[in-house]
């Protein structure tokens, strides 16, 4: 984001809100499974009338809180989550969902019926992480033949050159208080290596084997407090969630952090026609019909935010000499501005 960008800024909010009533919205309070409680981790500046609206937003879903954000929150723990989870303590899912992205309808189903499936067979593990494995993305910018953007397939890689589960329903199981940790200690494109082999980890960049490290060693302290392991020897810790139909849309518009998303798989992407495109999602076509009516210059914005990404491009790089850093950040602006092209 451009370095005087203002997230609580009045109209950076309205359109984050807007957003949020045409995607995450409605695939939360469509879920065929109620049996859940959602908290949304609100800002505490956060103005007076955003948080009444947000409020009302939410009301739809009996057990929906908001908990404020603050710099000294440990969000990797479930301490902070555990008031809101009523009498049932012992066993405790955390799912992580940005405020523009969307879950299937079956989502809380399907993880429940997954676990009950474990519990049957074998018994609850003490840890499990949780990820969907077919996910799709929605290039949500109009198009003058295509009012209501894009969908494609979702299919980044790992440094392994393997793919990554998307963030959007990424999940923990966690056995509480013994196991104290919440999907946000994890992270999704580094699942698969948590228990990895010492020579896969050694593959990585020092900043992944770093956060492996860090991982291991706290479910390592946690199984030594508890006097038994976490995560038995030859389990997976990593389960894909059941399922052949697409369970996770990521969402790309103009103003997301991850802006460059909306450039990836440009030749996959389909015309989206309605409801039968984006199957299995609750979806309200009519609020993103009137997003894309209120914030019709949102072009503006994309080709502001590319401008940013050729500067950081520029400015953090520290190879070479100014001429060759500078060739370097015009070739990747003459791709983005191609891409840009090709986009709209």
């Amino acid at each position: 984001m451009p370095r005087n960008f203002d997230p609580l800024d009045t109209a950076v909010l309205s359109r984050r809100f807007d957003v949020f009533e045409a995607t995450c919205l409605p695939s939360i309070l469509g879920q065929t499974c109620k049996d859940f409680s959602w908290v949304l981790l609100v800002d505490e500046m956060l103005p007076a009338a955003f948080r009444l609206r947000l409020e009302n937003l939410v009301s739809g879903h009996v057990n929906a809180f908001l908990h404020c954000y603050s710099n000294n929150l440990r969000l990797g723990t479930l301490n902070w989550l555990v008031p809101y989870f009523g009498e049932s303590k012992e066993n405790i899912v955390s799912t992580m969902l940005d405020d523009d992205d969307m879950l299937w309808a079956d989502f809380v189903a399907q993880i429940q019926a997954h676990l009950n499936s474990l519990q049957t067979r074998s018994g609850l593990p003490r840890f499990l992480l949780m990820a969907c494995r077919n996910a799709l993305q929605w290039d949500m910018v109009a198009k003058r033949h295509a009012p209501l953007g894009y969908v494609k397939p979702w299919q980044p890689r790992s440094p392994d050159g393997r793919y990554y589960p998307p963030s959007t329903g990424f999940s923990a199981l966690s056995d509480y208080p013994d196991t104290n940790l919440s999907i946000f200690r994890f992270s999704h494109h580094l699942a698969r290596f948590y228990f990895a082999d010492d020579k896969t980890v050694a593959r990585m960049s020092n900043h992944a084997q770093k956060r492996i490290k860090e991982v291991r060693t706290e479910l390592t302290r946690r199984a030594n407090l508890t006097n038994g392991e976490v995560v038995p020897a030859g389990e997976a810790i990593l389960h894909w969630i059941p399922g052949d139909a697409p369970q996770a849309l990521i969402v790309n518009h103009g103003t997301n952090r991850r802006i460059l998303r909306l450039f990836y798989n440009a030749r996959k992407r389909v015309k989206i026609d309605g409801p039968a495109s984006l199957a299995g999602f609750p979806i309200d076509l009519a609020a993103v019909a009137r997003y894309m009516e209120k914030h019709p210059h949102h072009w503006s914005h994309l080709v502001r935010q590319l401008r940013h990404i050729i500067w950081l491009k520029f400015s953090k790089s520290h190879r070479g000499s100014f001429t060759m850093r500078f060739c370097r950040a015009m070739t990747h602006f003459a791709t983005r501005l191609r891409d840009l092209v090709l986009l709209r």
